[in-house]
């Protein structure tokens, strides 16, 4: 068997194995509210593993990777803006954003600023996330293309519509329930291509060591320039609509702190698996494009069926981070716009139908930009600092500022983002790179908050608004499961017999296709295998996936409801 035709094998019958779980989600998925905040039940822990899942894409492989192959010990050290952003998030913004009860974060600028920042942002969302989205996906062809040397035009088109199905089919349910499978795939496909790459540098021939990985290359970029890209990270993980989503969607505000926190520590690890081999392939194989480097050192140490398991983790990250994209962007239309401009009195039923075929749109508009991005051939990094430095961030900083800066109404909020991008505008008239103007535009769009904070404070209505948003995030969440005497103890435990149940399925679910999955590398060693070494090597990353799967099987098994020790509030119950 031939290692195309293995490769091959894995990646459609992964695909094929995560179609299942979308169609699996669909139980969950009772209303518009379901499809977009999982009914605000998400256990903390999906909701962390979907958080992380979301901010690791093949951008960050090809992308990053490239920063890491040309930058040495720099690109090891660019996820640092990523973690600080999280603990920030856990300390504060976190519960911030549950204690809004929004269904999507556009929705917090109507109570925070008024109905046209809302109506205003809608619009500019629903053109600017596609284009992000769009370079994610562009970013997952270039692996392909590195990896099996498929068309990048086709690459795109298949992904997508692979991508748009399964989100399609569950919502947010389908998103957070895959990211948790995709998390096993990828750590445990990472580990050997990490492993294998490191023994390949120690046995080439130069007498390297790995003490030279960590030392600083010729690449143009300085310790100057990691500072800001932390300092962009940082406020832009923040802002990600997806990360706010998933802290809406947790029970309560400590779910929200844990789900920010465990995101922040399952980054620590992750340039260590992601990056090495991108470093390794520096002192190996000088001549390649950094872009690359990472998929070539995946096909030079990796046997046919990991390297195929690779390329599947790979999917399944990009899938992750697109179709919470794909999601949050149905969120808007839907709610944003259609709900709240176009048909107000909509039920829930017709909110769902609207939902799906929103999510068609914003899918189409993100394979439309990737697809423009493949024709001209761009330079992934070089966009994405593009986008992120004189674009993304005149909207992030405002938007940000405005849940800390209690004076600051809708005026204001206008002022300091079209301020931002005319100074980051004029910026780019005088030819100042990207990284050269990120600092600059980041200090302009909080000074233009500030002023308008100070000299324009919010007055009469407004003010009101503002103060009823405030008041609410002053006051910690109700309990889930609320102590009141109205409350019956047969109500009590049907609520905890509720959540016991979702989570017994969720955990089943995962475990289930775990053991699915590693069926795949098992049947690659038995059948495929060159060589003793390679056939060790991929039964035991099946019999990984196999433990993985039957742990959480039995976990499901044993959950009983524990959280409460009811009282008989009622005889008669």
């Amino acid at each position: 068997m031939s290692d195309s035709l293995v490769i091959h094998i894995f990646v459609f019958a992964y695909l094929g194995i995560m179609v299942i779980v979308g169609v699996m989600s669909k139980k969950f998925i009772h209303s518009a509210k379901d499809f977009f905040n999982g009914g605000r039940v998400l256990p903390w822990w999906v909701a962390s593993i979907s958080l992380y899942m979301g901010a690791f894409s093949a951008l960050s492989f090809v992308a990053l990777g490239s920063v890491a192959f040309n930058q040495g010990v720099i690109g090891l050290l660019i996820a640092g803006g990523g973690i600080i952003g999280l603990l920030f998030a856990g300390l504060v913004l976190a519960p911030r954003w549950h204690r809004t009860g929004i269904l999507t974060p556009i929705e917090y600028l109507e109570g925070r600023f008024g109905v046209s920042s809302r109506r205003i942002m809608a619009w500019i969302s629903v053109i600017i996330n596609p284009v992000a989205t769009g370079l994610r996906l562009y970013a997952f062809a270039v692996m392909v293309n590195g990896v099996m040397g498929y068309p990048l035009v086709e690459t795109v088109i298949v992904a997508g519509g692979i991508m748009l199905a399964y989100t399609l089919l569950g919502g947010l349910w389908a998103v957070v329930l895959t990211d948790a499978v995709q998390f096993i795939v990828l750590l445990v496909g990472l580990v050997p291509l990490l492993i294998l790459s490191l023994l390949a540098f120690e046995s080439a021939p130069g007498n390297y060591t790995i003490g030279d990985l960590f030392v600083e290359t010729s690449g143009s970029l300085g310790w100057g320039w990691l500072v800001t890209w932390w300092l962009i990270e940082a406020i832009n993980i923040n802002f990600s609509f997806q990360a706010i989503q998933r802290y809406c969607s947790v029970p309560t505000e400590k779910d929200a702190k844990k789900a920010a926190y465990f995101a922040g520590l399952l980054l620590i690890p992750t340039p260590f698996l992601a990056f090495i081999p991108a470093m390794v392939a520096y002192y190996l194989f000088p001549e390649i494009n950094g872009e690359t480097a990472f998929a070539h050192m995946a096909t030079q140490v990796l046997p046919a069926g990991l390297l195929g398991l690779m390329l599947g983790a790979m999917f399944s990250a990009t899938m992750s981070s697109l179709d919470s994209s794909f999601n949050v962007d149905s969120g808007i239309m839907t709610n944003d716009i259609y709900a709240r401009f176009i048909n107000q009195n909509a039920s829930q039923e017709k909110l769902l139908m609207v939902s799906r075929y929103a999510t068609v749109i914003a899918a189409s508009m993100s394979i439309s930009i990737a697809l423009i991005l493949a024709f001209e051939r761009t330079g992934v990094f070089e966009f994405l600092e593009i986008l992120q430095s004189r674009w993304l961030v005149v909207l992030w900083v405002p938007f940000l500022l405005g849940i800390f800066l209690k004076r600051v109404q809708q005026s204001g909020y206008f002022f300091a983002m079209f301020g931002g991008l005319f100074f980051s505008m004029v910026l780019w008239w005088l030819d100042y790179t990207p990284s050269e103007a990120r600092l600059p535009v980041i200090l302009s769009s909080g000074l233009f908050m500030l002023v308008a904070n100070w000299c324009d404070p919010a007055k009469g209505k407004e003010a009101e608004i503002v103060n009823s948003l405030f008041s609410k995030l002053k006051n910690e969440d109700e309990p889930l499961l609320p102590q009141s005497s109205e409350i019956s103890n047969a109500k009590l435990r049907l609520i905890e017999q509720q959540n016991v149940k979702r989570n017994k399925n969720i955990f089943s679910l995962i475990g289930k296709t775990c053991l699915l999955v590693g069926l795949l590398p098992i049947l690659a060693g038995l059948f495929s295998a060159k060589n003793s070494t390679e056939q060790a090597i991929e039964i035991t990353v099946g019999f990984i996936f196999w433990i993985i799967g039957a742990g959480l099987i039995i976990l499901s098994r044993s959950l009983k409801p524990e959280i409460l020790q009811f009282k008989e509030l009622n005889n008669n119950d």
